[in-house]
């Protein structure tokens, strides 16, 4: 854990959990004397129980007393705490059902096993070890509050194997080793230096909260590494997200890796419900190598009162303006440094978002021969509702061979100078590490052989949302089909390369929309900051500009400066640059290069939010409203600042198919304009290589 656990910035926040449960592995018997754990000589509250470690099986749980009394079949008993984790066969319970089960046991009734859960034991195990983070220690490098957490672990794996160095986490562990072990998870472990490998982990969890899997890195000159083969992994409680702390704590996460270690995992079934539970999660500096597997999580039902919120110490729904919902995301990548390549896998979310970068720097997420997908089951506007992958805090994220099936966006590109590659899978495929040192990507963590297949993006709704900047480049004949906008531009630097005949097949026809950010420009009526419930966005009536809504009438000296190139493809639809209304406008860069053949308007362009193709505006847009973000129609305008520049080179050609509005003009001695030029007004004959500035209107032939 390079030699400390992080330091968490803000103070803890306290959120009662109805049912927290831990379990132990391979400990010696504990005795209890007082409430003092004699092999370890610590000394715990008075009601905190004492379990041997292998767990011990439930004769009664009594209810009467508080808290409850809990009769082991030794003849002792125990009082319940909330670390205290319940087996019924091969599966782990919740307690609400533990006590189901020994009501009707006492009863005679045996038990019964839950539904759908087989098996045909009646006996019912108790365990009570778990690791719980205080003030000031947390896994990772999140700062979030930790609340009541108390991780209940299956195989805590360091350097040296299960529970080889816990001298990170000591002080917050109950019991002398913390793995619940075999009983609990399944599986075969063996170590070999600083490799452990666990063979066909099989994991039944009914409870909110069970990490069946936490490699931590250690301080020392060898890599901490984790192989993880043949695991199924069925993560089914119904957690609401009270107190989980959203889902940068890893707390009831399938895998989880910290502190520069490295996981492989191969051949994995992971399914995860409830909300904020991811099924992957990599963390500080880690490499997570993801091959041959099934990873889904269906999310859950949010508990009453939640209010949507940007503060990771409350988020377990994504921020409503970023113009979806949901409740889980499936992996979650964090820290500075680190990698997760997934390889040969299918990725799915319900909602919210599938492979997910957060509260992180230079991290690198590579796909190769896999796909990522929602639920599309639903209205593709006001139903289904994600994104494929996000990308913050200069990301680099390369997808190859790799197809999309999702809701609202294939990416979203958020702040940073963050970088995402469409390629197809050729060759030897690798995972670059960013070196903190060198201050570039230059390390190699993983490689594999692809299966040279093409990339493909299907968006029921837009490509890539770009709001903090970043680079989209499109190669080897990459294809994006889309509902709406292939990119949606609303800040920051963006820069969109398409080439290698990639394609564009945008259902509304538009390639590239550049527009105001409707999250900054929202009202926040009550100043209120991360906290987005009362928050909205509205706009005037009629076309932006001609109905006197304008930020700025500057001469675009400010604006932010995007682009788009285009070389050896053809591509059929529209460019607009809608900004410059409610906030500064950005300047916008179109390159036709060699090759480069578009057909459609590129425009400077009023707009106005609509979602049936303007009949409607939707001048207002609150929290319930959040599917109508991005959703806009244009008008060629020109409001002084959303200034246009094209220039094509080579062979490039532009066919004109209606009114387009541009501030600067350059058309080379071998490219073809197909269009009528008016320069301030004057029919105007383009010659070959001369800039032409101004208002330039250009239309159809």
């Amino acid at each position: 854990m390079n030699g400390k656990l992080k330091t968490i910035c803000k103070e803890a926040v306290v959120v009662a959990l109805a049912v927290v449960m831990v379990v132990g592995f391979g400990m010696p018997s504990l005795s209890y004397l007082g409430g003092q754990n004699t092999s370890t000589s610590s000394v715990y509250a008075a009601d905190t129980a004492v379990v041997p470690a292998g767990g011990a099986v439930v004769k009664s749980i009594d209810t009467s007393t508080d808290p409850a009394t809990i009769a082991l079949d030794d003849g002792t008993s125990v009082s319940y705490d909330s670390g205290m984790t319940f087996m019924y066969g091969s599966s782990e319970v919740t307690y609400a059902r533990a006590q189901k089960i020994s009501a009707s046991a006492s009863s005679g009734g045996g038990g019964g096993m839950p539904p759908g859960m087989g098996g045909a034991t009646k006996s019912l195990k108790v365990y009570n070890q778990y690791f719980k983070p205080d003030k000031t220690t947390v896994f990772g490098s999140n700062t979030n509050k930790v609340g009541t957490a108390k991780f209940r672990i299956g195989y805590y794996i360091t350097n040296g194997g299960v529970d080889g160095d816990t001298s990170a986490i000591k002080s917050g562990i109950t019991g002398s080793t913390l793995s619940l072990g075999k009983d609990v998870v399944g599986g075969t472990v063996t170590t070999s230096d600083n490799t452990t490998t666990v063979d066909g982990l099989e994991v039944n969890s009914y409870s909110d909260n069970l990490n069946p899997l936490v490699i931590q890195g250690t301080d020392s000159a060898k890599q901490t590494v984790a192989k993880i083969n043949n695991a199924t992994i069925n993560l089914l409680g119904k957690s609401d997200g009270n107190g989980t702390v959203c889902d940068f704590s890893g707390w009831g996460a399938a895998i989880s890796t910290y502190d520069n270690a490295k996981t492989i995992i191969d051949n994995a079934d992971i399914h995860t419900t409830g909300v904020a539970r991811c099924a992957v999660e990599g963390d500080d500096g880690s490499d997570t190598i993801i091959k041959n597997s099934d990873l889904a999580a269906d999310g859950g039902t949010t508990y009453s009162g939640y209010e949507n919120s940007a503060n990771t110490e409350l988020m377990v729904e994504p921020p409503w303006v970023l113009g979806i919902v949901g409740n889980a995301r499936t992996t979650n990548l964090l820290g500075t440094a680190s990698t997760m390549s997934v390889y040969n896998t299918t990725a799915y979310a319900t909602k919210w978002g599938v492979l997910s970068t957060d509260g992180c720097s230079n991290v690198n997420l590579t796909t190769v021969d896999s796909t990522v997908n929602m639920d599309l089951s639903g209205n593709n506007l006001t139903e289904d509702s994600g994104y494929g992958t996000y990308a913050i805090g200069s990301a680099l994220e390369n997808f190859y061979g790799t197809t999309f099936n999702v809701s609202t966006y294939g990416t979203i590109c958020a702040n940073g100078e963050n970088v995402l590659n469409y390629a197809a899978s050729k060759g030897t495929i690798k995972t670059y590490k960013y070196n903190t040192t060198t201050k570039k990507y230059d390390t190699v963590v993983s490689s594999t052989t692809g299966k040279n297949k093409k990339s493909t993006v299907n968006s029921e709704n837009f490509g890539v949302d770009i709001w903090g900047g970043g680079t989209v480049n499109l190669k080897d004949g990459t294809t994006f089909n889309t509902g709406n906008a292939a990119f949606l531009v609303k800040s920051g630097t963006a820069s969109i390369n398409i080439t290698d005949k990639s394609k564009i097949n945008s259902k509304n026809g538009v390639i590239m929309q550049v527009m105001d950010n409707e999250d900054s420009a929202a009202t926040d009526p009550e100043g209120e900051g991360m906290t987005f419930a009362r928050k909205y966005f509205s706009e005037k009536k009629g076309w932006a500009g001609e109905n006197g809504q304008v930020y700025s009438n500057g001469d675009g000296s400010k604006n932010t400066k995007s682009s788009i190139s285009v070389s050896n493809s053809t591509l059929k639809g529209n460019i607009y640059n809608g900004s410059g209304y409610q906030q500064q406008a950005e300047t916008l860069t179109v390159n036709l290069k060699s090759g480069a053949k578009i057909t459609g308007k590129i425009s400077a362009t009023s707009i106005k939010h609509s979602t049936d193709g303007g009949k409607t505006q939707n001048r207002y847009i609150p929290q319930g409203k959040y599917y109508q973000f991005g959703h806009v129609v244009n008008k060629a305008y020109y409001n002084k600042a959303n200034n246009v520049t094209v220039k094509l080179t080579g062979n490039a050609v532009w066919k004109v198919t209606g009114t387009s509005i541009v501030t600067s003009l350059n058309v080379g001695s071998k490219a073809k304009l197909q269009g009528k030029v008016y320069v301030n007004g004057k029919l105007t004959k383009v010659k070959a290589g001369k800039t032409y500035t101004g208002k330039i209107t250009v239309k159809k032939l």
